[in-house]
């Protein structure tokens, strides 16, 4: 269903291989399980519509891995980590994190 997803949103005439789609949905599964602290992923598709997003941002990056923004003549680029709407989808699945005892972080000078 990813799969078929990624591909209907890409619209592309002549898409990607499926072994290369699969890896961009594995990478996703990566950042998003690193993200909510999950070692797997639960079936929902809210879950699979975040995977598919996410895999296409990878894949439209190619090329740009590792940069956070790009000029090239008239032409800037800014890229996000994480895409904001990939979180806000992600955000019911996010497991809150415990600090110990006497650990509090305080911003506050």
């Amino acid at each position: 269903m990813a799969e078929q997803l990624f591909l209907t949103m890409l619209g592309d005439e002549s898409p990607p291989p499926g072994e290369m789609i699969q890896g961009y949905l594995s990478q996703a599964d990566a950042v998003i399980g690193g993200y909510l602290g999950l070692c797997t992923l639960p079936e929902h598709r809210f879950i699979t519509q975040a995977r598919v997003y996410l895999a296409l941002a990878l894949y439209n990056r190619r090329g740009a891995e590792g940069e956070s923004s790009r000029r090239e003549g008239d032409v800037a680029s800014a890229f996000e980590d994480l895409p904001e709407v990939v979180k806000l989808q992600l955000r019911p699945f996010r497991k809150a994190r415990a600090l110990p005892r006497g650990k509090v972080q305080d911003d506050a000078p």
